[in-house]
C-alpha cells in the first residue's frame, strides 16, 4: 500500500490526517523495507540529515525544501519532513 502523500497537506486538519495515515502505513509496511528507520532516534536523525543534504540536491527535493525553508513553514512542508524521515538513508 502506498504511503500518504505529503503534497496533499495544506491545513492542520490535513496534517493530522496525514500523521494518522503515516502511522497506519508504518504498522502495515515496516517489515517490507518501505521504511528505512524503525527507531524514533534513527527516524529523527534521517530528517535532520535530509535537511542538511537537500540544499545541495537538484529537482524535486529542492522544491520540497522551499516548503520548509520559509520563516513560517507550511503544513505541507512539515509533512514533507516526516516523509523524508521515512525514506532518507
Amino acid at each position: 500500500m502506498d504511503p500518504p502523500d505529503p503534497c496533499a497537506v495544506t491545513t492542520l486538519r490535513d496534517f493530522i490526517a496525514y500523521l494518522e495515515e503515516l502511522s497506519r502505513h508504518f504498522a502495515r509496511e515496516r517489515e517490507t523495507g518501505e521504511w528505512q528507520h524503525w527507531e524514533i532516534g534513527d527516524y529523527l536523525g534521517a530528517i535532520a540529515a535530509w535537511l542538511r543534504a537537500t540544499p545541495t540536491l537538484e529537482g524535486e527535493r529542492k522544491k520540497r525544501l522551499d516548503e520548509i525553508a520559509q520563516e513560517r513553514p507550511t503544513w505541507r512542508g512539515v509533512a514533507t519532513l516526516f516523509e523524508a524521515g521515512r525514506i532518507y538513508e
